[in-house]
C-alpha cells in the first residue's frame, strides 16, 4: 500500500533532489542541482535541472539555490494535489506544470490566464491562416515580446483571428480531457465512496 499522510490519503508522489555528485535522495542540501518527482505507483519520473531556471547558469551552492529547489518541488508537486489519474496522467500533469514554469508563464497561468505556449500556438495558427510564413524564429520573437512585456497575452487574444484560433484549440483540449476522464471512469471500479 502507498504511504499515507496524517489524514490517511494515499501519497501519489515521491519528492526527491538531485545533487552535483549525481546522487538523488529526499534530503535537501546546498549542493542541489535538480528536483525529481516520482510517482509512487509505476515510478514515472519528471526531472527539473535547476540550471535551466538561472540565465547565468547554476549558482554555487547556497541557501538561495536550496530555496529555489524547495519552491520548485512544492509548486510543481502541487500540480497533482487532490487530482486523480493514472501514474502516467499524473506525471504528465507534473511535466505540464514544469514546462509552464520553464517557459516563464507559470504566474500568468496561476492568475487564470492562458498558458504562453497556447497563445503562441494560436498566434502561429492565425498567421498561417492569413498566409504568413511561420518559423521557429518568428515564434521565438513573439515569445520574447510577450516575456519582455512589449506585448501581452491578453493583447494578442484581443485580436479576433488569434482569439478564434485559441478558442478552437482550447475546445479540442477540453474534448480530449473529457475523453480521458471518461476512459478513466470506465476503467475504474464501479463503486464510489459517494454512493448513498
Amino acid at each position: 500500500m502507498a504511504q499515507t499522510d496524517g489524514d490517511k490519503t494515499p501519497r501519489k508522489l515521491r519528492r526527491l533532489y538531485k545533487f552535483r555528485d549525481g546522487e538523488i535522495n529526499g534530503k535537501l542540501t546546498a549542493d542541489v542541482t535538480g528536483v525529481v518527482w516520482e510517482t509512487i505507483v509505476g515510478g514515472h519520473r519528471v526531472e527539473c535541472e535547476l540550471a535551466k531556471l538561472f540565465p547565468a547558469g547554476l549558482p554555487e551552492p547556497c541557501i538561495g539555490l536550496m530555496a529555489t529547489a524547495f519552491g520548485m518541488n512544492t509548486v510543481v508537486g502541487n500540480a497533482i494535489a487532490g487530482k486523480e489519474g493514472t501514474p502516467e496522467e499524473l506525471a504528465a500533469k507534473l511535466q505540464d506544470r514544469l514546462e509552464a514554469i520553464e517557459e516563464g508563464d507559470w504566474a500568468e497561468g496561476r492568475e487564470g490566464g492562458p498558458r504562453l505556449k497556447y497563445i503562441l500556438e494560436a498566434w502561429a495558427t492565425d498567421a498561417r491562416n492569413r498566409g504568413k510564413n511561420v518559423t521557429e524564429e518568428s515564434i521565438a520573437t513573439v515569445k520574447a515580446k510577450i516575456l519582455s512585456g512589449e506585448w501581452t497575452g491578453a493583447g494578442l487574444l484581443d485580436n479576433a483571428g488569434i482569439r478564434a484560433a485559441y478558442d478552437a484549440a482550447e475546445a479540442q483540449r477540453v474534448v480530449a480531457k473529457a475523453q480521458k476522464s471518461q476512459e478513466a471512469a470506465a476503467a475504474a471500479k464501479p463503486t464510489s465512496s459517494f454512493d448513498v
